[in-house]
């Protein structure tokens, strides 16, 4: 069944070799399963009443949702369909470790895997690319977690704070 999902959203004129199906089904069935992955965490953020997350998860929901539809519609390649889901994948950790205390929330650890996931999807470039975009991120999540007044302050700037 799943398989027929994944054939779906390849484009019906698809010219390429075996190796490049391979590819592309992959890619397809990566951002399909995250878009999953997504919405049981955003059901998580709801039950824990955490704001932030719901719509920073509805917002990769929806994206990752939308993605193989673009492809399928020929708006992209499966190059940009990769970078896209990348990006947005980055976009949602950064935005929830900011709202979960920067340098030391949960998700910051999932920093890690955009370069992994880059590497295996799209090959080494795009893996050093997101390594390098989430190793400058961890760093500046760092800086700014040294700073912890400042950090609290820009983070969550509607909640007062004893003692600052």
């Amino acid at each position: 069944m799943f398989a027929n999902i994944t054939e779906y959203f390849i484009p019906a004129g698809f010219a390429g070799s075996l190796d490049l199906r391979r590819q592309v089904r992959i890619i397809i069935n990566t951002v399909l399963l995250t878009s999953l992955f997504s919405l049981n965490f955003l059901v998580l953020c709801w039950w824990a009443d955490f704001q932030p997350g719901i719509y920073v998860l509805l917002f990769g929901v929806i994206s990752f949702v939308l993605l193989p539809f673009g492809y399928r519609a020929g708006w992209y390649s499966h190059v940009v369909l990769g970078y896209l889901f990348l990006f947005i994948g980055y976009l949602t950790v950064v935005v929830n470790s900011v709202y979960q205390g920067g340098y030391y929330a949960p998700t910051t650890s999932w920093l890690a895997l955009c370069g992994v996931t880059g590497s295996f999807l799209l090959g080494r470039w795009a893996g050093l690319i997101f390594f390098g975009l989430g190793l400058a991120t961890a760093v500046t999540f760092g800086c700014w977690s040294s700073n912890t007044t400042y950090f609290r302050a820009w983070c969550r700037p509607t909640r007062p704070r004893s003692g600052t």
